[in-house]
């Protein structure tokens, strides 16, 4: 299942955590009116990042400032490059404010511990209940992983 919302409803930096929690394989496809880019997860790591002609960690800056647009989340794709080593991937997300409060649910992306981290390609229970929890506020809907 793939996920898909509005960045009004939450926050790149969120939608990132949870699937990091979960040490998810994913591409987080991003289109607003500043233009489209893509985050990649590979066991919950960012791994790469694409903002108009900006690769790496320029463009995923630029993508976490992005307050307004639509989010598309696509699980199991791997980037064909990787240009966020993950010693800049784990400070990109240091000191980001959570950006969202969905109906009284607050998201705390700061400090998600998983202390026995789920095999690849499974959501923590957490994670899935965060999920589900948006799902059910209409915040997120689910989608078939495609644009």
């Amino acid at each position: 299942m793939g996920i898909k919302g509005r960045l009004e409803d939450i926050a790149l930096v969120e939608i990132i955590e949870v699937f990091s929690a979960s040490r998810e394989t994913a591409a987080v496809h991003l289109s607003s009116e500043e233009g489209h880019g893509l985050v990649y997860l590979k066991d919950g790591v960012i791994t790469h990042a694409t903002f108009r002609d900006l690769r790496g960690k320029a463009a995923f800056d630029k993508l976490i400032a992005i307050k307004e647009g639509d989010f598309d989340v696509e699980r199991g794709l791997v980037a064909g490059s990787e240009t966020i080593p993950p010693d800049k991937a784990a400070g990109g997300l240091k000191g980001a404010a959570p950006a969202a409060d969905a109906a009284g649910m607050a998201v705390q992306t700061a400090s998600i511990e998983v202390p026995h981290p789920p095999a690849q390609g499974t959501l923590d229970p957490r994670s899935d209940a965060i999920i589900d929890n948006l799902l059910e506020l209409g915040i997120l809907e689910k989608s078939d992983g495609r644009n």
